[in-house]
């Protein structure tokens, strides 16, 4: 599991799957919340960047 992908900003991810085919799951919001589009922006930005 790539570390930097775990330390996004704005959130913090839940672990999914075995360990021969990790994923992270990241909860953004209810889709009431407004925030959640920016927190998608970062996690976006953030985990294009690796």
């Amino acid at each position: 599991m790539n570390l930097s992908a775990e330390a996004a900003p704005g959130t913090r991810p839940t672990h999914l799957g075995p360990a021969t085919r990790p994923a992270l799951h990241y909860a953004l919001g209810d889709g009431k919340d407004h925030t959640a589009w920016q927190r998608l922006k970062q996690l976006k930005d953030h985990l294009n960047a690796l």
